[in-house]
C-alpha cells in the first residue's frame, strides 16, 4: 500500500466529507458537522475543558477514522482489482455509511446530550456523507496512482509443450 496516496486520499476524502456535512448543518439547521460533535464527546467523556485541546481531539479522531477507512476501501479495491466506478463509490460509501452510523450511535451514547440529535436523520445524513467521502478517496486514489487491472492470463499447458517441441 502507498502510505503516501493513503494519507492524500484520506486527507481529500475527509476534507470533502466535512465540508459537505458543515454546508448539510447550516441548510438544514441541524448538528451534523461531525468533528464538532467529536470534540463535545471528548469534552464531556474526560472532562477536559480546554476547547483548542478538545477541537484539535476532535479534527484528529475524524482524520483518523477516515485515514483507517480509506486502507481499507483501497486495499478491497486492490484486492479485488477494481477500479474504483460510479457504482463501486456509492456501494463503498452506503458500506462506509452504515459502519459510520453504527459507530456513531455507540459515540453519541456517550454525550449525555446525544438526545438533541434527531438521530435517523443524522443517519441520513452519514450515509451520504460517506458517499461523498468515497468519491473523494476514490478520486485521489485514482489520480495518485492509477489502477490497473491485472490480467490473469491462461497457459494451457499442451500449447505450451508444442511450442517448445
Amino acid at each position: 500500500m502507498n502510505i503516501k496516496n493513503l494519507i492524500l486520499s484520506g486527507m481529500c476524502g475527509t476534507t470533502v466529507m466535512s465540508i459537505f456535512s458543515y454546508i448539510t448543518a447550516h441548510v438544514k439547521e441541524e448538528h451534523y458537522e461531525e468533528p464538532e460533535l467529536l470534540m463535545e464527546i471528548v469534552e464531556e467523556a474526560f472532562e477536559i475543558h480546554d476547547m483548542r485541546v478538545n477541537r484539535l481531539s476532535g479534527w484528529t479522531l475524524h482524520f483518523m477514522m477516515g485515514f483507517l477507512m480509506t486502507a481499507i476501501l483501497q486495499q478491497v479495491w486492490k484486492e479485488r482489482n477494481i477500479i474504483p466506478s460510479s457504482k463501486h463509490v456509492i456501494l463503498g460509501g452506503l458500506m462506509a455509511g452504515v459502519s459510520g452510523i453504527l459507530i456513531w450511535k455507540m459515540f453519541l451514547k456517550i454525550n449525555p446530550r446525544h438526545g438533541l440529535i434527531p438521530f435517523p436523520r443524522f443517519a441520513g445524513h452519514l450515509l451520504l456523507a460517506h458517499i461523498v467521502f468515497v468519491f473523494g478517496v476514490a478520486t485521489v486514489s485514482k489520480l495518485m496512482d492509477p489502477f490497473k487491472p491485472y490480467r490473469l492470463t491462461y497457459i494451457d499447458p499442451e500449447e505450451n509443450e508444442a511450442e517448445t517441441s
